[in-house]
Formats: structure tokens, C-alpha cells, sequence
């Protein structure tokens, strides 16, 4: 199960290195904007499967209220209040030090909450749409984060989120576990059907689920382990820091999996997902 302690204090700890190191982040914040986009217009998403109707309200004609969860430094944030000037907006992270940098980079754009995605402090049926970019997989118990966000969200409002499946980043472990077998990865990604079972029983109607792979190139494993690093995700090397192990790991993954320009290649496995709050 995973460490919130340690998933606060990773975060924390990146929070001066994360905007200059999070390309694969901000991305995926502009793949998830395009795809509430399209919902909200009832238009099918190039990566998503059909999306069954609009929202039930016109977002412009009322106080419509927004909440961000795992925001990080507010870059979906502030592309939320992009496309819903009119709204309040709300953004909350389980990290002090990404709500103080979110602040720095929203300027005053959204109020800002530090908050466990598992323990939301709002009311019931506060806000009518929830959206959360890779930051799901980071819960202890994703069903538990499904049950907060249907709980604080309006009859028939909308969750909408991109999280990692379980092809994120396979390369790197197949060449971690080559090179010590007693390797375990510290990080299981649930799959498409999976989250979309445990969405069904925190009280959502699923509209749209779907996966995608995203490749991106590094010079070497340890730039991609250091990357992860500067943004909070690195996952823990015992017996791998140093030494021999690591250095026959990076071998392999160069051997491997190398890129057309000589540097290697990383795989993540994005799902993107629509459910609606019976």
C-alpha cells in the first residue's frame, strides 16, 4: 500500500524542480482539458469512448463550483479557469509547498486547500464538477478518493480524471528486476476496467474510459530516474542506488529499449475517464 507520509514528503521536497521537470505532466493537463472540453459539448474525444450526454446545466448561467484534486503547482488549475472564467475554482493537494507554489503560479485564480484526495474538507454535493490529473494512482485506496469525490459532488455532477495504468514506465522495471531479481515494483496502476468497477461502486455512472501509451525519450535510466526524482515520483532503489545493480540495469535498458537518436525510451500508460454522479 502506499506511503501518504511518504508521498507528501517526495512532493514537498520537489516542489523548486517540478514545473521545469514535469513535461509529461502538463501534457496530460492539456489532453485532460481538451477531454472535459468535448464533454461538456457532448463531441466524442479522439482518445475516449462516447460520451453519453452533456451536462444538465448550463456552467455559464450559474455560480458554477469547480475543485481541482492534486493539484500540484496549478497547472490543470489554471486551465480549468481557462475555460470556465465565471466559476469558483478550488484546488487542493496533499503537499503544503505545491498549494504555496500553486498560489505563486495562479495568482489568485482558484482558492487554494491542502487536503488527502481520501479525507476531502468540503460539504456534501459542494461542487459540480471534479477533475484530478495524475493524481489518483498516488491514493492509498482509490475507491476511497472515488466515494470523497462522489460525495462532494451535485446530484449528477461530473468527475473527470487522468490517471497511470499499469504499462507506465514497464521498461524500467523489466530492467530494474533483470538486473536483481529480488526487485519489486512499489507502485501497482490499476487498468481501465478496474477503475472503472470501483467507480461503479463509489456511485458513479461511467460515461468514458479509455487508455492510451505515451513514449518519451531520456539520455540514460538514470535521467529518467532523476526526472522522476525532481517531481516527486521516483520510486524507492534499495539495494539499487549504487553499485553494480544499478549500473548493469542501465546496460540493459540501454540494449533494450534505446531510442533512434541513442537515448532510451520510456513508456507511460495514461487513462483518461468521465463518470457522473447517480
Amino acid at each position: 500500500m502506499i506511503d501518504k507520509n511518504i508521498v507528501k514528503k517526495s512532493f514537498s521536497m520537489a516542489v523548486q524542480s517540478y514545473d521545469s521537470n514535469s513535461g509529461l505532466q502538463r501534457s496530460v493537463a492539456e489532453d485532460l482539458l481538451e477531454f472535459l472540453g468535448c464533454i461538456m459539448e457532448s463531441r466524442k474525444p479522439a482518445y475516449a469512448g462516447a460520451i453519453s450526454q452533456s451536462l444538465p446545466y448550463d456552467l455559464a448561467a450559474h455560480e458554477a463550483r469547480i475543485l481541482d484534486i492534486g493539484c500540484g503547482t496549478g497547472g490543470l488549475t489554471g486551465g480549468i479557469k481557462g475555460l470556465f472564467p465565471s466559476a469558483g475554482i478550488w484546488a487542493a493537494d496533499i503537499a503544503l509547498p505545491m498549494l504555496v507554489k500553486a498560489g505563486e503560479n495562479l495568482h489568485g485564480a482558484a482558492e487554494l486547500v491542502q487536503a488527502d484526495c481520501e479525507a476531502l474538507p468540503f460539504k456534501v454535493s459542494a461542487f459540480d464538477i471534479v477533475a484530478s490529473s495524475l493524481a489518483y494512482q498516488w491514493a492509498a485506496e482509490s475507491l476511497s478518493a472515488f466515494r470523497e469525490a462522489n460525495r462532494v459532488l451535485k446530484k449528477n455532477g461530473l468527475l473527470v480524471f487522468s490517471t497511470l495504468g499499469p504499462g507506465t514506465l514497464r521498461e524500467l522495471k523489466e530492467c530494474l528486476s533483470a538486473a536483481l531479481p529480488a526487485y519489486t515494483s512499489p507502485v501497482t496502476y490499476k487498468g481501465p476496467d478496474a477503475l472503472a468497477l470501483e467507480l461503479k461502486r463509489a456511485g458513479f455512472n461511467v460515461e468514458a474510459i479509455e487508455s492510451r501509451n505515451t513514449v518519451r525519450t531520456y539520455e540514460n535510466m538514470r535521467a529518467l530516474i532523476r526526472t522522476l526524482k525532481m517531481i516527486g515520483a521516483s520510486p524507492p532503489l534499495k539495494g539499487l542506488s549504487v553499485g553494480p545493480a544499478l549500473r548493469r540495469a542501465e546496460r540493459i535498458y540501454q540494449e533494450r529499449y534505446p531510442s533512434a537518436n541513442g537515448k532510451v525510451l520510456a513508456t507511460y500508460e495514461v487513462i483518461f475517464a468521465a463518470a457522473r454522479k447517480e
